[in-house]
């Protein structure tokens, strides 16, 4: 798993990079409502990320303690950090999106910033 969360994470800063440094959008006034919705949604799929963290892997970490082969516990847990680190990497994508459609990299680079946080946070503990 902690190879799948460094995977991820790279990608991150490979969608970074290559929408700032290789595709350079041509850049467009805002559209605000459009970036004020993306904001949104990538709040949203944060809490999600952290509801799944706390509700699958805690809780598996807590049941693999007491019984270590637990097989189901393991299930859970995977099922917690991937879906977790994918929602954390939607963020990122939804920065993407909006550079890509020339909004400028300020409002982009909160989607980066929050992106690479939640990833930050999201890293799997070995249970």
């Amino acid at each position: 798993m902690r190879l799948f969360h460094a995977a991820m994470l790279a990608s991150v800063f490979l969608y970074i990079v290559l929408v700032e440094f290789f595709l350079r959008p041509t850049p467009r006034e805002p559209n605000m409502v459009f970036v004020g919705t993306f904001l949104a949604v990538s709040i949203t799929s944060c809490f999600v990320a952290l509801f799944f963290r706390r509700s699958y892997v805690d809780a598996s970490v807590e049941a693999l303690r007491s019984n270590p082969e637990d097989a189901a516990a393991v299930r859970r847990w995977r099922l917690g950090v991937v879906v977790s680190v994918a929602l954390a990497e939607s963020v990122v994508l939804f920065g993407f999106v909006l550079r890509m459609i020339g909004t400028p990299v300020q409002y982009c680079a909160v989607f980066y910033v929050l992106a690479v946080l939640m990833m930050i946070i999201l890293t799997p503990q070995r249970p």
